[in-house]
C-alpha cells in the first residue's frame, strides 16, 4: 500500500499516510459500487477466449481426421482415408480416432511418464539440460543425467 501511498503524495502533494489512506479509500469505492460487476464481466471474457481456446483444436482436428465439425461425434467416428494420409498411416484407416489418439502418448514415447514409472520432471531437465557439461554439473538425482564424456 505504501507505493501507492507515493503515487497519490506525488500526484496530490499530500503526505504518504494521507496518500496511502486516499488509495484505500478509492479501492473500497471501487470495489462497493462496481468492482464485483468489472470482475464478473472480467471473469466471463476470459471463460469465453479459454473455451475458444479448447475448441478450435478440437474441432480442427475432429474435421481433419474423421470429416465431422463436432469433436464428441468427430472422436468417436472412424479415421477416413484422408486422415490416415495425414498421419501417413494407412492402416489408421477405419479405425476410431480416440482409440489413435490414446496411443499417441506411447508413439511419442512418454508411456513411462503417464504410467508413473519415471516424474515428469525429468522430462523438463532433459530438454532443459540437454547439453552433457549442463548435466553434469546439475544438482538432479537421476544418474542417466550424471554420465561423464567416457560413458
Amino acid at each position: 500500500m505504501r507505493g501507492v501511498g507515493v503515487v497519490f503524495s506525488r500526484f496530490m502533494d499530500v503526505g504518504i499516510d494521507t496518500g496511502v489512506i486516499i488509495g484505500m479509500a478509492l479501492v473500497f469505492f471501487y470495489a462497493t459500487l462496481g468492482g464485483m460487476k468489472g470482475i464478473t464481466y472480467t471473469q466471463v471474457a476470459q471463460y469465453v477466449v479459454l473455451i475458444t481456446a479448447y475448441l478450435i483444436p478440437a474441432i480442427f482436428v475432429s474435421m481433419q481426421f474423421s470429416g465431422n465439425p463436432i469433436p464428441q461425434f468427430g472422436f468417436g467416428s472412424a479415421i477416413t482415408a484422408e486422415g490416415a494420409a495425414l498421419l501417413n498411416d494407412p492402416s489408421t484407416q477405419g479405425k476410431y480416432l480416440l482409440d489413435v489418439l490414446n496411443g499417441l502418448h506411447k508413439d511419442l514415447g512418454f508411456v513411462a511418464y503417464t504410467t508413473g514409472q519415471r516424474p515428469m520432471i525429468d522430462v523438463f531437465f532433459h530438454h532443459l539440460l540437454a547439453d552433457d557439461r549442463h548435466r553434469r554439473s546439475a544438482a538432479h538425482p537421476d544418474p542417466l543425467f550424471h554420465r561423464t564424456q567416457d560413458a
